[in-house]
């Protein structure tokens, strides 16, 4: 096993993902690197969690939830706050294309069967640019040292 440290900064990531032994590997990989986790089994279930929390990524099973890309966006759209990077996650062959991801939001996706090594991946290609964004965001808005 590779060794890997701890994340750097906790997200509140939710997952739509009806399989039990995915969402153990997410909820055991994410939670030890700091992360909080949120599981729904449903679009229904991932709305309730929608309007009780604001969510910094959103793991999307598309296997698990019967809906098409636009009930997806409606759903984040209904509640306040930012949108949360979507990562797609299912049994792609190869590698989805960029017209299914984008159909979702989404940029990044994590192929089914997978490992902590490609979960953290997929955590870091989907999150990195926010985070980056954010820390160029905040040393311009500093007071320029004397």
């Amino acid at each position: 096993m590779v060794a890997f440290a701890p994340s750097f900064v906790s997200l509140n990531i939710l997952v739509i993902e009806k399989d039990r032994d995915l969402c153990h590997t997410f909820e055991q990989v994410l939670s030890h690197d700091g992360h909080t986790i949120r599981i729904a089994t449903d679009l229904d279930g991932a709305s309730r969690e929608l309007e009780q929390s604001t969510f910094d990524l959103l793991f999307l099973n598309i296997s698990s939830v019967i809906a098409v890309p636009a009930e997806l966006i409606s759903v984040l759209a209904r509640h306040s706050g930012r949108h949360p990077e979507v990562v797609l996650v299912g049994e792609f062959i190869g590698r989805p294309d960029g017209a299914l991801l984008h159909s979702y939001g989404s940029t990044v996706s994590l192929a089914t069967p997978f490992g902590s090594i490609e979960l953290r991946s997929a955590v870091a290609r989907a999150y990195g640019p926010r985070y980056l964004e954010n820390m160029k965001k905040k040393r311009t808005n500093e007071p320029a040292a004397d």
